[in-house]
Order: C-alpha cells, then sequence, then structure tokens
C-alpha cells in the first residue's frame, strides 16, 4: 500500500497531455466524474485492455457508495497491478480530490511508459547485430 503525494507542475503538464491522447481532458466536470470508479476503470481498460471487467462496476452518486466501489477496484485491480490504495486515499477519489485523481493517473500513465521501456529493451535485445564471430562461423 502506498499513499499518494501532490504532483508538480511538470509532471501535471505531462499527464494532461498523456490524457488527451485518450481523448480525456482533465476539468472539474470531468474530475466529478471521475470521483467514481467507472469512468477511471474505462480509461484502465483503454490502457491496459482486458485488465478490468467493467460489468463488475455499477456508476453512483453518493460519496458512500463511490469509497465502497473504490475499496472493490483497489482490490480486484489496483493491487494486482502493484499501485494499492489506502482507506484514506480511496475515500479522497470518492470525495474527488483534485490531486489525489492526478497522482492515481500519473501513476497509470507511469505503468504504460514502464511497459514501453520494457517492450524496447526486449527488442533491442532480440535485433542486436551478431558478432563478428558468429558471422564467420556461419560464412564457413
Amino acid at each position: 500500500m502506498s499513499s499518494f503525494r501532490q504532483l508538480n507542475y511538470q509532471q501535471c503538464q505531462m499527464l494532461d497531455q498523456w490524457l488527451l491522447t485518450y481523448g480525456v481532458m482533465l476539468n472539474h466536470r470531468t474530475r466529478h466524474e471521475f470521483s467514481d470508479v467507472l469512468p477511471v476503470a474505462r480509461l484502465f481498460n483503454k490502457v491496459h485492455p482486458g485488465r478490468v471487467d467493467l460489468n463488475r462496476y455499477v456508476s453512483r452518486n453518493s460519496v458512500a457508495m463511490k469509497a465502497s466501489n473504490w475499496r472493490i477496484f483497489n482490490a480486484r485491480v489496483l493491487k494486482k497491478m502493484n499501485m494499492g490504495l489506502t482507506s484514506k486515499d480511496e475515500d479522497k477519489l470518492a470525495s474527488a480530490v483534485e490531486w489525489v485523481q492526478d497522482a492515481l493517473l500519473y501513476r497509470l500513465m507511469m505503468t504504460v511508459e514502464e511497459i514501453a521501456d520494457v517492450g524496447q529493451e526486449f527488442w533491442y535485445e532480440n535485433n542486436t547485430p551478431k558478432t563478428k564471430k558468429k558471422n564467420q562461423e556461419t560464412l564457413m
């Protein structure tokens, strides 16, 4: 379990640019919508297809029910992605605390970049040119 910290200006700008690639613009309306887990689960499903079963979540209006949804989402998805929330963070997300939403979405963005970095390393390892010694052996 980890606790979130507030993002700096540069991190917020990076997050905003990344979210625009998924058609999400953070403003007062979308932040209010993201206090419920369903829109966040949809975004997670776009970023990591198949990771979230969207049929498990129902849109809620009360803060208590939103917090309950966040607890379920935390147990089923976030902990498995090593992004587990504390109960205080779940309550803050349900209450639409702005910087906590930003921190969660930033962490999601970082998972995508980590996967991309691992993929590039894997590609590079498998596509490096063969050494001269091995080439000479194959020519003989």
